[in-house]
């Protein structure tokens, strides 16, 4: 994802540009909670789910329940950056489910 605002609070994913992709989410203040605002990617999306664990470290959210060392970095220009793309772990079973 991008970081398209200045106070970080609206992402569209990293393919918008490239693909036309329009999946994105947006992150209140302090960037703990994440709102999803569109999930239609236009191309296939990514398997695992991350959970914040630092100012610009992002780690697979099984990382305590699976010892997974999956990592991504946000840089302060806002691009995302895969540390570690390798996960211990299949990818969870789950649905997005629109209201």
């Amino acid at each position: 994802m991008r970081n398209l605002k200045k106070n970080g609070a609206y992402w569209t994913c990293s393919s918008h540009h490239k693909k036309g992709c329009k999946a994105n989410v947006t992150t209140d203040d302090n960037k703990k909670q994440l709102s999803v605002l569109n999930t239609k990617h236009n191309h296939p999306p990514p398997d695992y789910p991350y959970a914040r664990n630092s100012k610009n470290g992002w780690t697979c959210s099984s990382r305590s329940s699976k010892k997974c060392n999956a990592l991504l970095r946000l840089s302060t220009k806002g691009v995302l950056t895969v540390i570690n793309s390798e996960h211990t772990h299949e990818p969870p079973l789950f649905y997005i489910n629109e209201h």
